[in-house]
């Protein structure tokens, strides 16, 4: 991310971003998820402006000012800083309730989140220095056997419990 998205987030926000944020998206760690929306903490300037109105003007909840959305983990926490303080704790806020902070309120640090992400990368067979490229969003065949595997694993999973409640039928 440029100085020109950081200036541009904190004028369409009407916020400071703290130094150790500005640092950190400056340089960001992961060049597979530069500039996009992927991974636990974003690096894209117009999504975090998007996804922050929609935060504080109370059409996905009533997230405090001094809060920063900075990602998510696509389950049920909201990454966001206090831009009101220099330490570069994370806080992890509740999807389904914006004012209930996690457990103890602060997570990791955004270096610690990225790392999970880069070893997430690695688990999957993405180098995380290789920049993104559209190919990489395509379904793999790998993926659809697995689907299916998975799908016939269902069926006959589904046909033994109706044989076995079949057979417990007949011998009464």
């Amino acid at each position: 991310m440029t100085e020109h998205d950081i200036k541009r987030m904190e004028s369409a926000l009407q916020l400071r971003l703290p130094v150790f944020y500005r640092r950190f998206v400056g340089s960001y760690p992961i060049r597979h998820y530069a500039g996009r929306s992927q991974g636990t903490v974003w690096d894209s300037a117009d999504d975090l402006i998007e996804r922050n109105v929609k935060l504080h003007n109370g059409e996905w909840g009533r997230l405090p000012q001094n809060l920063f959305f900075v990602g998510t983990d696509n389950s049920s926490a909201n990454y966001v800083i206090d831009v009101t303080r220099e330490d570069s704790h994370v806080l992890w806020i509740e999807r389904t309730d914006l004012r209930t902070l996690g457990p103890e309120g602060r997570i990791e640090s955004l270096e610690d989140l990225a790392e999970l992400d880069k070893e997430n990368l690695i688990e999957n067979g993405v180098d995380p220095n290789r920049p993104w490229s559209p190919d990489d969003d395509r379904i793999t065949w790998r993926q659809i056997l697995w689907s299916f595997s998975w799908l016939i694993a269902l069926v006959v999973l589904g046909l033994l419990l109706i044989a076995f409640v079949f057979i417990r039928a007949l011998v009464r």
